[in-house]
Order: C-alpha cells, then structure tokens, then sequence
C-alpha cells in the first residue's frame, strides 16, 4: 500500500508504535485494487470464450462459450460495484 500516506505515533519509553494508515484512505485502495483485479477477470473470461469458438473444443456438446461470456458479464457487474465505491 505505497499510494497511502503512513502516520507515526510517538510510543514512551518502550518505543515507537508501528506506521499507522487512515481506514477511509486504506478502504480506497483496496477498492481500486479490486475493481483492476474484476477487469483482468472478466478480460480472461473474454478472451477464453473467444478461443472456446475458434478452437471449438467443445466436444461433448456443451457450450462452452456460453459459460464463460456468462462469467465475463459477472465480473463485469462486480467491478462496477466496486467503481461506485470510490
């Protein structure tokens, strides 16, 4: 968590306490974080759906691609979720 600023408190004679981050700050960070985490996922998603139709590896019938294009929408919608958190 480099991007937050850390605050030092003085200890007494025992030493100083550890480095010490605002929630508030911490809880934007960890928001970005994810919301860039959702869209490599959903990326993924994409991208092996893509390849799920050019390949057609999808021997025993099912729709492979179906699934992932669903998984893709999914990860979509929670890193909105987490876009409207900041």
């Amino acid at each position: 968590m480099s991007e937050l600023k850390a605050y030092r408190i003085k200890g007494d004679t025992l030493g100083d306490f550890p480095d010490v981050y605002l929630k508030s700050e911490a809880d934007k960070v960890i928001a970005h974080q994810k919301y860039k985490r959702c869209l490599a996922m959903a990326d993924y998603c994409f991208a092996r759906s893509v390849a799920e139709d050019v390949l057609n590896t999808n021997r025993d019938g099912i729709e492979h691609s179906d699934y992932w294009l669903c998984r893709h929408k999914m990860w979509l919608a929670l890193a909105q979720k987490f876009k409207e958190a900041k």
